[in-house]
């Protein structure tokens, strides 16, 4: 009928062409919809965007729920609020999709796909996944293989029959979208050939574009022959002579959208010259800009001990629902964000905001917790789940990089006061102390895998020698020295952040910070102040072992962070015993040097 100017289809960066077609005609493509809205200069409520490729939030607004329910035990009585619990349960349905079991008898294995970046929304999907009962996946986790989607557990492959995904559109696939991503290769061919069920599957993100709001009237009238039952806020399409008039006289009240390269600018936060250029950009392309019209938004007071009562802006987020089983659902609440800039909370990207729950009144309650109750008669079983191969990787790793910082700073301790002594002002050792020394030095600067040559073993013969190897070690910068190994434990754990308390998080939180308080350079009069530092991180790094130990399930999850322990730890014993008694043979080991080795293996007793 011509109401939708193609070139904003196939000039839209994501307009994905191996995407079409890709599920059948009687399955719906979007299964799960996030809807901002807020109120236009008359007061009404309007929508000024759309998220259906990746719908964030939801985690945000169960997490919300969940944390505030038992602290307002009294308003829970006095103001009756509908629960979110039945919307999840809906959810659920769809990704298990009515069925059940498979057709092999085997229970559907559901999944939601998230990014391996290590960033804020991390925490959401883990949580929102350890809601649904459902596995937590990265595209390194999964391989694709006759035909279906599998994930690579330490049991095996295990097919997957259903996804959420929260990775961009154009990352999913490396195959078929975006060579340079790290998505699974096959994820689409798995999807056409209908043998994995993906909630908004690749594709969907043209509807967040915002290249439909200037046109939505108009075609719901053609479509659906009504009206829109919540209208959209003023968008107008660049590529009409008319309208760029329109949006440029007034240009500072809107939000601009590039589609062929999905960039979006707000003409308030440019500078002169970055406003010339964009005006430069809609003279030579207009067809290919949307604006998009910035709503006043609606006031809310609100009050803290340094602004006193101050006046912010509020937008909401509504999720919502379709099955092929039930009718649309809508979410019982919402995401209620709170920011004194009321333009900064209609920008895509926008972070300085404070986000708020949402509740709807109702009468009583039928909804009925995901949670386990004391209602539900529980299964005893053997089965310790599922656990992506990714993740016991982390796992050994973390448990050997842990035992590693353990050993090099427990050897460094007792290194220490063997290069100095009372009374010394100035860098100066004995020949024994510095025979004893050089073992310890030695083992240190191997320990973390990055082995000196000869010639820079055979140096340490030098006192100079011995002090810059040991000050490498305190460096922040030495590929060998305890910050590197820090930083490696970090890595990994926050890989699997999800299967930590939160009292392991504060611990490693203090323990970054204690290694980033080494005094620079080495103050050799003050051997103290360093072997109080080398105390506090033996006594945080076995705080987290401890730790888990209490907190984590004896599941094979802690079976590996110990077996990466035990192995390190024998490694490592052996490598100092060998330099101990083996590297200077034919010269006697003193009994300071004897007795640091049984300290530093804790088996002085």
């Amino acid at each position: 009928q011509g109401l939708l100017p193609a070139e904003l289809i196939f000039q839209n960066k994501n307009y994905l062409l191996p995407c079409h077609q890709l599920v059948p005609t009687h399955q719906q493509w979007l299964s799960l919809l996030a809807v901002d809205i807020g109120r236009d200069a008359a007061g009404q409520f309007c929508v000024y965007a759309d998220q259906s490729q990746m719908p964030a939030g939801l985690g945000f607004v169960l997490e919300h729920r969940l944390a505030f329910n038992p602290c307002i035990g009294e308003l829970n009585h006095s103001i009756g609020k509908s629960q979110l619990a039945g919307f999840f349960r809906k959810l659920q349905l769809v990704f298990a999709q009515g069925t059940g079991y498979t057709a092999e008898g085997r229970r559907p294995l559901c999944g939601l796909l998230t990014h391996g970046k290590r960033d804020a929304a991390y925490f959401e999907h883990a949580f929102l996944a350890n809601y649904l009962d459902i596995a937590l996946m990265h595209s390194a986790d999964l391989m694709f293989k006759d035909g279906a989607l599998w994930l690579k557990t330490v049991t095996g492959l295990q097919q997957v029959d259903s996804l959420m995904r929260y990775l961009p559109d154009a990352r999913c696939d490396a195959l078929e979208l975006d060579p340079d991503s790290t998505g699974t290769a096959g994820l689409l061919q798995s999807i056409r050939q209908q043998q994995l069920f993906c909630a908004n599957p690749p594709g969907a993100a043209l509807l967040d574009s915002g290249v439909l709001l200037p046109f939505l009237p108009a075609l719901c009238r053609t479509l659906l022959n009504e009206e829109l039952q919540l209208p959209t806020t003023a968008a107008f399409w660049c590529g009409k002579p008319e309208q760029l008039q329109q949006v440029l006289s007034d240009a500072s009240h809107y939000r601009f959208r590039r589609i062929d390269t999905a960039q979006s600018w707000l003409w308030t936060e440019l500078d002169a010259q970055q406003q010339q250029d964009l005006q430069q950009q809609l003279a030579t392309c207009p067809e290919l800009f949307i604006a998009i019209r910035l709503l006043p938004l609606s006031s809310v007071p609100c009050w803290n001990a340094t602004q006193g009562e101050h006046q912010q802006f509020g937008v909401l987020r509504l999720f919502g629902l379709l099955s092929q089983q039930h009718s649309p659902a809508v979410m019982p609440g919402a995401l209620a964000r709170i920011s004194p800039d009321a333009q900064s909370l209609q920008h895509q990207y926008s972070m300085g905001f404070v986000a708020k729950d949402v509740w709807v009144l109702a009468d009583q309650d039928h909804a009925v917790s995901l949670l386990q109750n004391t209602q539900k008669r529980i299964l005893l079983s053997r089965h310790s789940g599922l656990l992506p191969s990714r993740v016991a990787d982390h796992l050994f790793w973390l448990g050997r990089y842990n035992e590693r910082l353990n050993l090099v700073c427990r050897a460094l301790r007792y290194t220490v006061p063997l290069l100095t002594s009372a009374g010394v002002t100035s860098f100066q050792v004995t020949a024994g102390q510095q025979d004893d020394s050089r073992a310890l030095v030695r083992f240190c600067l191997q320990a973390n895998g990055t082995l000196p040559d000869s010639a820079a073993l055979s140096s340490l013969q030098q006192t100079s020698a011995l002090q810059q190897a040991l000050s490498e070690l305190f460096s922040l910068q030495h590929p060998a020295g305890l910050a590197q190994v820090l930083k490696n434990l970090l890595f990994n754990a926050q890989s699997v952040r999800e299967y930590f308390s939160e009292d392991t998080w504060y611990v490693l939180d203090k323990l970054q910070l204690a290694l980033t308080q080494w005094p620079n350079p080495l103050n050799w009069q003050q051997p103290q102040q360093m072997v109080r530092l080398l105390d506090e991180v033996i006594l945080l790094q076995t705080a987290i072992y401890g730790l888990n130990n209490e907190t984590m399930s004896r599941t094979q999850t802690l079976r590996f962070m110990d077996l990466g322990q035990h192995m390190e730890r024998a490694l490592q014993s052996v490598t100092l015993l060998q330099e101990v008694f083996v590297y200077d043979q034919g010269r006697n080991c003193s009994a300071s040097l004897m007795e640091s080795v049984l300290r530093m293996t804790d088996t002085l007793m």
